[in-house]
């Protein structure tokens, strides 16, 4: 008789390891199933293994439905498993090995569980029994998993699956990751895009902790995760502060949420990156719209993005703005004064902000019930919706423009002298802000014959 084994296991904690040193819990599975073939004088024609995949949560088991597909051609005249809850966990894939195995004549044969014979009603009964033991079995442990991480979440204990950026597997500190860490909050604070960071971090051969390339999700992601505040959360909800210690202060993981997941700056949130100094920077000095890049034959310029106003050559624009902007930067005694007009008065008191958002948001979350109590109508939550959604949302720009840095201070805090190579260095996109915290750069239409003239080219101060 020729027989197929089939072997499973939930979670392997050496399922990550070299070939030769994981799955040690289906090989030992394997070696009792061949046991209980070789005493039986039976062929074991095909070992099927799904490791570390749980049979409970529903995730296609690939060897799984191999040897079911197996089993319907007639390939085999048994199968075995060590135990039937190493073949199904959940009543659907039950009622499926019984289906396969009762039209095939394929009876189950396992090493601790007895034999399922699915020819009969008593052991498709028996079958069914078993397979709604296992399911209950599953339900407690996943309760009992659930619970347990509820507790450790409100008591603020640290817990990881697996190693997170920043951390040892322990909690403690990776001082090297978690450098980048603070550096790359304070960047994206001062206005650098997150897909300019992650350019930064794999060009310098930075990888997340599974050796992957960073892009603009996965790094905003681990920007806003509050265990580098120090923060323990459960489900996506903070529940308190955490035992281990903070990579970033609390007051910048705030402001990183909120630049990062200000809805209205639309899907592309900091991601987007402008490729040119004045792309929907400059304006249109006849219809006051943004100018955009274009490419009229060889030559690349900036056009009114409303009508066919105007356009400009972009290098020879740009050139004339990053010399004034120069100029400016050179005079320390300018720059000393648009730092102090820009700084902020006063300190915010940030965790009065945060407390009075958390309020807010809870008295939108009851809308809910009081429109299930009857103490709103429809139109009501809507209007209450709206008037708290409004009061968030300005709490969130103050949070967000209390952690913004300024790109100007940024620039020049390593003095005047650097100031040159520096500016070289930094890319249009972040040049642009600085601009914008210049100067608004206002182009006027020109006679004809005059593409490009200084003259018609009108910059607005900030200060």
């Amino acid at each position: 008789m020729t027989v197929c084994v089939y072997t499973r296991i939930s979670s392997d904690p050496d399922a990550d390891n070299d070939a030769d040193e994981g799955g040690k819990g289906v090989a030992r599975q394997e070696e009792d199933c061949r046991a209980l073939a070789e005493r039986n004088g039976w062929t074991v024609g095909r070992v099927f293994t799904d490791n570390d995949v749980s049979a409970y949560s529903g995730k296609t088991r690939a060897q799984f439905e191999t040897m079911l597909a197996a089993i319907r051609r007639g390939e085999f005249d048994a199968l075995i498993c060590w135990h039937q809850d190493r073949l199904y966990r959940s009543i659907k894939d039950m009622e499926r090995v019984i289906e396969v195995c009762e039209v095939a004549g394929v009876p189950i044969k396992t090493v601790v569980g007895g034999d399922l014979d699915m020819g009969n009603a008593t052991g498709k009964a028996v079958a069914r029994i078993l397979g709604s033991v296992s399911r209950m079995e599953s339900e407690h442990k996943a309760e009992r998993q659930r619970r347990a991480n509820i507790q450790r979440a409100q008591a603020g204990s640290w817990w990881s699956s697996h190693r997170v950026f920043g951390y040892e597997q322990d909690g403690t500190v990776r001082e090297s990751e978690a450098a980048l860490i603070r550096q790359g909050a304070a960047d994206v604070l001062t206005g650098l895009s997150v897909r300019a960071l992650a350019r930064r971090w794999n060009e310098a051969g930075v990888t997340t902790v599974k050796g992957a390339l960073w892009g603009p999700r996965n790094l905003k992601t681990l920007l806003i995760n509050p265990r580098h505040a120090g923060l323990r959360s459960y489900r996506g909800t903070v529940v308190g502060p955490g035992d281990w210690q903070a990579i970033l202060d609390v007051d910048t993981h705030h402001g990183l949420l909120a630049i990062l997941n200000d809805p209205s700056r639309g899907p592309r949130t900091v991601n987007y990156e402008r490729k040119y100094i004045g792309s929907r920077r400059y304006l249109c000095g006849r219809c006051g719209a943004p100018l955009h890049h274009t490419i009229a034959g060889k030559g690349h310029r900036y056009a009114c993005t409303r009508q066919a106003h105007l356009a400009r050559s972009q290098p020879r624009l740009d050139e004339f703005v990053e010399a004034v902007a120069l100029g400016y930067l050179h005079d320390e005694g300018k720059v000393a004064a648009l730092l102090a007009a820009a700084a902020k008065p006063g300190e915010v008191d940030t965790a009065a902000l945060r407390s009075r958002r958390a309020a807010l948001v809870a008295q939108r979350d009851e809308l809910a019930t009081l429109f299930t109590d009857g103490v709103l109508d429809g139109p009501g939550v809507r209007r209450e919706s709206g008037k708290l959604a409004a009061a968030i949302t300005a709490i969130d720009d103050a949070l967000a423009d209390a952690a913004r840095r300024s790109p100007v201070a940024e620039l020049m805090s390593a003095g005047v002298e650097q100031l040159g190579a520096r500016w070289a260095a930094a890319s249009p996109d972040m040049k642009g802000k600085i601009i914008d915290e210049l100067f608004t750069v206002i182009v006027n239409p020109a006679p004809r014959g005059r593409y490009f003239d200084p003259e018609y080219v009108d910059i607005r101060w900030n200060v």
